[in-house]
């Protein structure tokens, strides 16, 4: 089993450059690069990390053709595998499809977009993930994708998501995630596990019965009234984040790799903790 680990460009350079050296001198295989309006855009971030490490695996977690046209995204990750080496994993999704419906982002054709431009990235020889957290996307990354990323770190969800999915496809399952105890970081990490929830798939919030508890997520998060995400702590943390101290996480990452995990990511907020990093890498070493 790999482990990754979740950094943005929500934080300076050299934060970001101090967390990636961090994680792979703690044994992380892998780091994953977030994408959101409001971050540095994953290019630069990816450069720094490459710049700043030796051998982790640098990916996209994710990018958006609906963001960033397909040859756009084929260019930079050209040029910064010329630069920096065959490293780079392409984790490709539409995102938050409640989010980008927010800032004005046009996501009809979804599905098709992103198969077009999985195609092509592949005949560019390019190694690419699909973020799969429904399972019409975990069928089409499984049949033409190197691996899936599965936004949801619920065992249930997870069974759920890759009930489509073939067995050759690599899985790497991916949500917000803290070491406890680390009192500094608990409203982020509510805050992550509901824009989780909110940007989750009609299909997915019809099969748990989570319609009226989203559409009020999305209320709150809208309103940026993060103290009301309070009442909903314990539905949360347990369907949608990786959280506890080091056993709590050695035991959700067995309950993953039993359902055919490959590699389980560690999600933001838990690298903004330096610390953390060091820690859960040296305590997932046995494992």
């Amino acid at each position: 089993m790999d482990f990754g680990i979740n950094i943005n460009g929500d934080r300076p350079l050299s934060l970001i450059k101090k967390g990636a050296l961090t994680a792979e001198r703690a044994g992380f295989s892998n780091i994953w690069i977030g994408e959101k309006p409001k971050f540095m855009h994953p290019f630069p971030v990816a450069a720094a990390v490459a710049n700043t490490t030796t051998r982790v695996k640098i990916g996209s977690g994710i990018i958006s053709p609906l963001l960033n046209p397909c040859n756009h995204i084929i260019g930079g990750y050209a040029v910064l595998r010329e630069a920096y080496g065959d490293r780079f994993i392409i984790g490709l999704a539409p995102g938050d499809k409640w989010g980008l419906r927010e800032i004005g982002v046009e996501i009809s054709g979804m599905k098709k977009r992103i198969e077009n431009c999985l195609r092509e990235l592949k005949r560019q020889g390019f190694e690419v993930y699909i973020g799969a957290s429904e399972p019409g996307l975990a069928r089409l990354g499984s049949t033409v994708a190197d691996g899936l990323l599965i936004n949801f770190v619920k065992p249930e969800y997870v069974k759920w998501a890759l009930n489509t999915a073939r067995d050759k496809a690599r899985k790497a399952a991916y949500g917000p995630s803290l070491l406890l105890p680390d009192d500094d970081h608990n409203e982020l990490l509510l805050i992550g596990a509901a824009t989780v929830a909110a940007g989750s798939s009609v299909a997915f919030q019809r099969e748990f019965g989570l319609e009226r508890w989203v559409k009020e997520l999305r209320s709150i998060l809208r309103r940026r009234d993060y103290g009301e995400l309070w009442k909903y702590e314990d539905r949360l943390l347990e369907g949608f984040t990786l959280h506890g101290d080091i056993d709590d996480l050695r035991i959700r990452v067995n309950e993953l790799r039993a359902l055919g995990v490959d590699q389980v990511i560690f999600g933001a907020p838990l690298s903004h903790n330096i610390r953390s990093v060091a820690e859960l890498g040296e305590g997932l070493q046995s494992l």
